[in-house]
């Protein structure tokens, strides 16, 4: 059977041939179409003003209805209604111009606009730009990677779906950062220069490397001062003062003090010759006194079971700033008290 109108149509009982090198199904479907040739549109109004466009394929109701263009393809109600350039893919099902996949055939690129699963094995041999998620379970070969975000970040996972580490870019910054499974910052690169935070302040944590290129720590993050440094009486008959000289380098900041204390108070007196207190202190180096010393953080114990040590803990800063190290205007000490019936058997500052 031959239907003649525009273009000739013939069928044979087995196919429709169109005796067009385009193939236009539905309402309004290239309209204007003029010169173009070997275009397939399907759907009411696809490819609505293509003229002299070639090569397009169209699948979907408006997809491509304002396109001009040749060589594209657009899959999907709405797909690059308004794209009026060449070489184009989009796969949509909205007019949006960032589409769930984009591809640009000329440039040979194509991007993904939201969540990739990719359950199985990926290789990628060229450029890949990923301006949202990634998720990728299997192995991954890739020549070069882009991610396009205000914040990017690589993110590790075990096969148990654990956190591990994360890499990640603050580029108003200029910092680039590696986090631990805690979420804390371990490594960062800013200006060429490479930073170990969780050893900044601590001017005693030297750091070395090994034979096989690990950095390691030669001194503790905190310093202790044990019962050795601290004597169990003295010559006065009812309590023990002490000081004991410390240094940190400029910039450390303390953030409070531990001590283990037993107080064996047994009259319940607060007065000094009942009770035991243990602080750290500066004073004024060319102008200080006895009265002008004061405590950046203190503990004051309570009542303790008798002869039983606990530990007090003091996070609380006395003075506003004193806890950041100034030794060019202060020298740092601690200072305890303590009755005959009292002990301090450790102090720790913390940092």
């Amino acid at each position: 059977m031959k239907i003649t109108g525009k273009a000739d149509l013939i069928y044979d009982g087995k196919s429709i041939q169109i005796e067009s090198t385009n193939t236009l199904i539905g309402r309004y479907v290239g309209s204007e179409l003029l010169s173009g040739l070997d275009n397939t549109f399907l759907g009411v109004e696809a490819g609505k003003k293509v003229a002299s466009g070639s090569r397009n394929t169209f699948l979907g109701a408006y997809a491509g209805e304002n396109a001009l263009g040749n060589n594209n393809v657009f899959i999907g109600y709405s797909a690059g209604i308004n794209e009026i350039g060449d070489d184009k893919l989009y796969i949509s099902n909205t007019a949006s111009s960032s589409p769930l996949i984009f591809g640009d055939f000329r440039a040979g690129m194509v991007r993904i606009n939201d969540y990739l699963n990719v359950t199985k094995d990926l290789t990628v041999d060229r450029s890949a730009l990923i301006k949202s998620n990634l998720s990728v379970e299997g192995s991954h070969s890739a020549y070069s990677m882009t991610i396009n975000s205000p914040l990017p970040s690589l993110t590790f996972y075990t096969q148990q779906n654990q956190y591990t580490h994360r890499f990640y870019s603050h580029p108003s910054l200029d910092i680039f950062y590696l986090e631990d499974d805690e979420n804390t910052n371990v490594l960062e690169i800013k200006n060429g220069e490479l930073r170990l935070p969780e050893y900044g302040g601590t001017g005693t944590s030297n750091l070395s490397v090994d034979n096989n290129g690990k950095l390691i720590k030669t001194s503790s993050d905190q310093l202790i001062f044990n019962r050795y440094e601290f004597a169990e009486k003295d010559v006065f008959s009812n309590y023990t003062r002490l000081r004991h000289g410390v240094h940190f380098e400029n910039g450390t900041i303390l953030t409070g003090i531990k001590a283990l204390i037993k107080d064996n108070n047994e009259t319940g007196s607060s007065g000094v010759h009942n009770t035991a207190f243990v602080g750290v202190y500066r004073m004024n180096k060319i102008t200080g006194n006895e009265n002008s010393i004061l405590p950046i953080y203190r503990i004051d114990a309570s009542d303790t079971p008798l002869d039983v040590h606990q530990l007090f803990t003091q996070t609380t800063l006395a003075q506003t700033g004193a806890n950041i190290i100034d030794n060019d205007t202060y020298i740092y000490f601690l200072q305890v008290f303590y009755c005959d019936l009292c002990s301090i058997t450790e102090v720790e500052i913390l940092k």
